[in-house]
């Protein structure tokens, strides 16, 4: 279990994410009413790292997210199979990007965010407080 997190903030213009080779084995879906089941499924069991209440409450909140006009939800598949998913928030003049979840091997979400041209900005800690039955 995971109750401590240290969630690092960046910011990137438009014009500075890196140029990327189309790969065929990748494949980035927007979540439908068809896909909203591999999402769950897929978000639960990483979920599943912080207790299974924190898993089964969660699913809840992905559902509101997806009836939400101002989110964007994707799932991203790598030869067919679901490896990662993302919510998008948008507004007038943004987007932000929240629950970026891709297994990159041996990379940290901070090498991945470096090797994408984020800028560092700060960082905020959350902290999931457990009941033990």
């Amino acid at each position: 279990m995971h109750p401590n997190v240290w969630l690092v903030c960046g910011t990137i213009q438009p014009k500075h994410f890196p140029a990327v080779i189309n790969n065929s084995d990748i494949d980035i879906q927007v979540v439908t009413n068809n896909s909203l089941e591999v999402l769950l499924d897929l978000q639960y069991q990483h979920d599943l790292n912080n207790g299974m209440e924190f898993a089964k409450q969660k699913v809840d909140l992905i559902k509101r997210q997806f009836e939400d006009q101002n989110i964007q939800q994707a799932l991203a598949f790598y030869k067919g199979s679901p490896t990662g998913y993302v919510n998008v928030m948008i507004s007038s003049e943004t987007a932000e990007i929240d629950s970026l979840m891709v297994d990159e091997g041996e990379n940290t979400p901070r090498e991945m965010y470096r090797k994408q041209n984020y800028q560092y900005h700060g960082f905020k800690y959350e902290a999931l407080k457990v009941y033990q039955d």
